[in-house]
């Protein structure tokens, strides 16, 4: 579901473009076909929030985003049905004049289709610098576990030892700016750099 064309429609068995702007309402109309669904368990759904759906049937979202009521519910049968299942959303929704709204909604749907309860399932925010957080989640930081968890964190640190077999210094390491402090007073003698320009991404240049 995007209101532009990406490369990822290539791969996609079906392809949803709304008009920009009504990501919301059609998102809500999901919700709506997905409590309207036979044999759905609606009974656990707050009435305020079922109410509110009334609005977003798939009929009247037509009018709002160009897609006909089928092309909804059978997404929304699709997603409701499917044995696994991932919202992956992109860090345009930064931009996006309702983002909160947007995302509020992309959760309602999660919950709705049990997609937040079940395994290999559930919300993904792909937002910049995934990629350096996810190298923070594994444990890169030099006073930090995977986890971010302090280091000193005795029952998480005995766990980490017994999983990776081995023992870990309780002794944090160096950061960045402590290394090149420490290769300034020749304590250092070698340092190897992965995917990073220390040279060009550190203020003082001459001093890196």
């Amino acid at each position: 579901i995007n209101s532009k064309k990406t490369k990822l429609n290539a791969w996609a068995k079906n392809e949803v473009i709304p008009k920009f702007g009504s990501e919301i309402a059609l998102i809500n109309s999901l919700c709506n076909a997905v409590v309207n669904k036979k044999g759905s368990d609606s009974a656990k759904i707050n009435d305020d929030f079922k109410n509110w759906l009334k609005d977003y049937t798939p009929e009247k979202v037509f009018e709002t985003n160009g897609l006909d009521s089928k092309t909804i519910s059978k997404l929304a049968e699709e997603i409701s049905g499917a044995e696994s299942c991932i919202f992956l959303l992109g860090r345009e929704v930064i931009f996006h004049p309702h983002n909160q709204e947007l995302i509020d909604a992309v959760y309602n749907l999660a919950y709705l289709t049990g997609t937040l309860n079940k395994p290999h399932c559930g919300v993904n925010l792909l937002w910049e610098y995934n990629n350096s957080q996810g190298a923070l989640d594994m444990g890169v930081l030099p006073d930090r576990l995977p986890g971010l968890v302090p280091l000193n964190q005795d029952d998480y640190h005995r766990n980490v030892e017994k999983v990776w077999q081995s023992k870990i210094s309780t002794n944090p390491g160096l950061n960045t700016h402590q290394i090149l402090k420490g290769i300034d007073k020749e304590e250092i003698k070698f340092l190897y750099v992965m995917g990073e320009n220390l040279v060009t991404n550190y203020p003082d240049r001459k001093y890196v």
